[in-house]
């Protein structure tokens, strides 16, 4: 016998209290007057002896039950011994998506069954999952007929092959049991980015025999479509789509593009069919049918090639940002006469998806995601004031022309921005007058805004007047000048999007701040050639802020709530991550900031704060589709895993099982339950002789 809290046997010694309190507990003497003992008989003397009895049992019940709570609180065990018999087989799963590849899962998951067909009532096994990360599908244990029927339900993900992490692990726990003979059944297609990063070197713990499977060759025929983009403007669409051949060509070998509109009945927008040579990856345009308008266009397009032996990467998902919920919007806040803005913003040529214009909604509608345009006052003010707020927190980017109000002033000025009336130039002719006009000097080249300008001339910038110029006084550390005015100081900033510190604070879009207003009265530049490139560049680079990525991959976290301070890992209650269009059924699940998604499709994000819902496309990686084997001349590196001492321990069974932990022994034998137990029907005991021996 073991004790894993050996210390907690001093508590046994408190048996002497209940002892002690049997023998110097005092009688008190009671004199009864009586007149004579000859009528008594036998039974009194007999009930004394009996009482007598009861007394002791009841001081053996007390301590007996202080010696098992006592024992029962140090844990006892009995420690194993290695038996030198029985199986442990643990597999190892390589759940990745090169596994969908025809032929193998079903093939090498047989396999791993009939190793576990083989165990014993008594044997241990198990099953490691290998991706993302290794994860236990059914522990270590003597639930073998678990292990079974967990692995012929389990089906092959999306991820990508890892083996390092798995491998180690797996060799680490059959180290450390008791059994005989232990196994580690390594289920995986040994495609050779799974080993890339394995430490060759470091072989298994002694007494660990691992199995490995053949190399897979690689599939007859195998492409992927690694990338889809949409060019071209109504109603001339075009996706370019890119292919990719993995298997060897010696002829061209024709593929069919379909793309269809999100959903699984989706209708049919583009097809062809194109000749695959060689293993580059190769471009190829696909008319689309599409409708004219970004407005009109649907939120997503799913792009298929004509299946082969891995289908998984035969499907490209593409948020359009159309739809009209998904779709990026740049709104206006309405102005007095000519929106010269507006009709810049038609002017430009902005291409498929792009954020249309509309006017800023008023009432209790939200802001539409993606752009807004504040030229005056109300955005500024109640009840606005607060949607402005919440379009922040969502990632929305900002447009912001000064005017000089006190609402906006004080909403720039918490987020560390003056705003100064900037006298205009005096004239050198004549300084009496009201002065010249103010114009735009020291452009940073190297700002994006600036990229349809920078392979041309910033002069065109240069000549804009400006007869009602704000000063922007700012810290460096708070904003980036874009521009200053011909005095100096900033006259186009870009401020972060993070507000004052604290519940409201923000991030994830642009702010792009002017000194100066569109009026026909304050200035000329909406006359000027240079004004329309400007603001299809500036919407561009607003746009990029919110837009983000339009695809991601397998593996990936998607960042979904924008707001700080508010935990990580904490949603609305009614956030919903529902799935669109997936190949497998995924059923909606409430989510917090952020998500993994474990299958490809295009995904829809409800925030559950009224604010719109957006589109997600979520694809494969596209290195898993490189079915390529471990090299046969490189076999050796593989089996060079198998510890070297392998055959000496089978030889010595003795030196070369582990015995268990104690504290697993002792979690396995759970002895304390019982002396609790016992600890328990003793106090039951003594509390049933203590009250009849009281009352005799």
């Amino acid at each position: 016998m073991s004790w894993l809290l050996p210390g907690f046997l001093a508590g046994a010694l408190a048996i002497g209290l209940p002892i002690a309190l049997h023998f110097l507990r005092s009688k008190p003497t009671v004199v009864i007057p009586f007149p004579t003992l000859r009528f008594l008989g036998p039974t009194a003397l007999r009930e004394t002896k009996r009482n007598r009895l009861r007394r002791w049992l009841t001081l053996l019940l007390r301590c007996l039950a202080i010696a098992l709570l006592a024992a029962a609180f140090a844990r006892p065990f009995w420690a194993s011994t290695p038996s030198g018999g029985g199986k442990a087989v643990l597999v190892v799963v390589d759940n990745s998506m090169s596994m969908q590849a025809s032929g193998r899962w079903e093939s090498l998951k047989s396999q791993a069954v009939a190793a576990l067909d083989g165990l014993q009532p008594g044997d241990r096994a198990g099953v490691l999952l290998m991706n993302p990360s290794s994860q236990w599908l059914v522990p270590m244990g003597d639930q073998t007929e678990a292990a079974r029927n967990a692995l012929r339900a389990l089906q092959p993900g999306y991820e990508t092959t890892r083996c390092q992490g798995a491998l180690r692990l797996a060799g680490d726990v059959l180290s450390r049991q008791p059994e005989k003979e232990k196994r580690l059944f390594w289920m995986s297609d040994e495609q050779r980015l799974g080993w890339a990063g394995t430490n060759f070197g470091q072989a298994l713990p002694p007494g660990v025999k691992l199995n490995l499977t053949a190399p897979r060759p690689e599939p007859a025929s195998q492409a992927a479509i690694t990338g889809v983009t949409i060019k071209g403007e109504a109603p001339a669409f075009q996706a370019e789509v890119t292919i990719r051949l993995y298997t060897p060509a010696s002829e061209a070998r024709e593929r069919t593009i379909t793309i269809f509109e999100m959903g699984s009945a989706g209708k049919v927008v583009g097809k062809k069919t194109v000749s695959l040579n060689g293993r580059e990856p190769a471009s190829f345009t696909v008319p689309l049918d599409l409708p004219p308008g970004p407005s009109a266009l649907p939120a997503g397009l799913r792009v298929e090639l004509d299946p082969d032996d891995l289908p998984a990467d035969d499907r490209f998902y593409l948020s359009l940002g159309g739809g009209g919920q998904n779709g990026l919007s740049v709104s206006l806040d309405a102005v007095p006469g000519v929106d010269y803005l507006a009709h810049a913003l038609h002017a430009a040529k902005l291409p498929a998806g792009a954020p249309q214009a509309q006017a800023l909604p008023g009432g209790e509608a939200e802001w539409p995601r993606g752009i807004a345009v504040l030229r005056g006052e109300e955005a500024f003010l109640p009840p606005q004031a607060a949607k402005l707020e919440r379009f922040l927190r969502n990632g929305g980017s900002l447009w912001i022309f000064a005017d000089g109000g006190p609402a906006q002033a004080g909403w720039l000025k918490a987020r560390g921005v003056v705003i100064e009336p900037l006298p205009l130039s005096p004239p050198a002719s004549d300084p009496a007058s009201a002065g010249d006009p103010r114009h735009l000097r020291d452009w940073d080249p190297e700002h994006p805004l600036l990229a349809a300008f920078v392979h041309e001339s910033l002069l065109p910038l240069l000549q804009a007047e400006f007869r009602r110029p704000y000063a922007l006084r700012v810290s460096p550390a708070a904003a980036d000048r874009i521009a200053a005015w011909d005095e100096g100081s900033p006259a186009v900033v870009e401020l972060s999007a993070a507000g004052p510190a604290g519940p409201g604070a923000s991030a994830g879009g642009r702010i792009l701040l002017c000194g100066f207003g569109l009026s026909r009265e304050e200035t000329d530049w909406p006359m000027k050639a240079s004004f329309v490139p400007f603001v299809d560049q500036a919407i561009r680079w607003l746009a990029a802020a919110r837009e983000g990525r339009r695809a991601w991959q397998i593996g990936e976290t998607i960042p979904l709530s924008l707001s700080l301070g508010a935990g990580e890992g904490k949603g609305s209650a009614s956030s919903l991550w529902t799935a669109l269009d997936t190949p497998r059924p995924v059923p909606p699940q409430r989510v917090g900031n952020a998500v993994r998604p474990t299958v490809p499709g295009l995904y829809r994000y409800d925030a559950g704060d009224g604010t719109p819902s957006r589109i997600f496309a979520v694809n494969v990686p596209t290195e898993e589709s490189d079915l390529a084997p471990w090299p046969e001349s490189e076999v050796e590196r593989l089996t060079s895993l198998q510890s070297k001492k392998e055959a000496e321990a089978a030889a010595a069974p003795s030196v070369a099982t582990t015995r268990l932990s104690d504290e697993t022994e002792e979690a396995r034998q759970r002895f304390w339950w019982w002396l609790m137990a016992g600890a328990a029907l003793c106090l039951l005991g003594e509390l049933t002789l203590a009250n009849r021996t009281s009352a005799s």
